[in-house]
């Protein structure tokens, strides 16, 4: 961390201002404020799990319209089970991708690495347990069946099958209704044929997006990060902060 005195020492006199903002470093008040700013209404959880974002999106916005998608069959009950009640969320037991059809979802030991991808850092208890057919739909062909025009935040924890979800939703970003992608990115190989940051940057980037933060920085090791949430915004629709820049 640059002290004070050199910032005013060396760059000050160049004209080279720091600014400081606080934005950036929690995502839930940062999506209270993104979201609650441009009045979000619907908002897409995919790869729900137990509803864990999808329980704290309820309970921090003031009327969102949550759709939760879970293909995993035991993580859908549980889901089900923990959203009881909530009328804010509604419950798919539903993978995502780029077509239509069904797919077979490799189930690990530990739930959370469940990808339709192959596991590929099989070791004791967390490998692939079983194999189940689920089915997938596109964000495109559930959203016109439902009559959904657009989404505000898309939110995706897909296990390295990230970007085959936004391809599956290629007319609403042609049509500029997506409003912001909340999404996990891999950096060190978890899965056979995962997305990488890269081609996630660029692919939402030609959609007009912008990178608005990181969040939730998992580390392989002191020097490399194995993976991380991250933030795109399309900057046309949430404007700049008020008062803040």
């Amino acid at each position: 961390m640059y002290s004070t005195s050199w910032y005013k020492r060396i760059l000050r006199p160049l004209g080279v201002e720091i600014k400081r903002f606080d934005f950036g470093l929690d995502i839930w008040p940062d999506l209270v404020e993104l979201l609650g700013r441009s009045h979000a209404k619907v908002l897409f959880d995919v790869g729900a799990n137990r509803g864990q974002t999808s329980i704290q999106l309820a309970a921090i916005l003031p009327e969102p319209n949550i759709f939760a998608f879970e293909p995993n069959p035991k993580m859908f009950a549980e889901l089900e089970r923990n959203i009881a009640g909530l009328d804010k969320v509604k419950a798919f037991q539903l993978a995502f991708g780029d077509e239509q059809g069904t797919v077979s979802l490799n189930i690990c030991g530990d739930p959370l690495n469940t990808s339709v991808l192959k596991y590929a850092r099989e070791g004791g208890t967390d490998r692939i347990v079983e194999k189940v057919e689920v089915p997938m739909d596109t964000v495109d062909h559930f959203c016109a069946e439902h009559g959904i025009e657009s989404i505000d935040l898309l939110k995706t924890d897909v296990q390295g099958y990230d970007l085959n979800v936004f391809k599956g939703a290629k007319r609403l970003f042609e049509k500029e209704r997506v409003h912001a992608v909340f999404c996990e990115v891999i950096f060190q190989k978890m899965y056979e044929g995962e997305c990488s940051f890269e081609e996630i940057y660029a692919y939402l980037k030609s959609y007009g997006f912008r990178l608005s933060g990181f969040y939730d920085v998992v580390r392989e090791d002191a020097y490399h990060i194995h993976w991380v949430d991250a933030l795109f915004v399309r900057p046309e629709h949430f404007g700049k902060r008020p008062g803040r820049g």
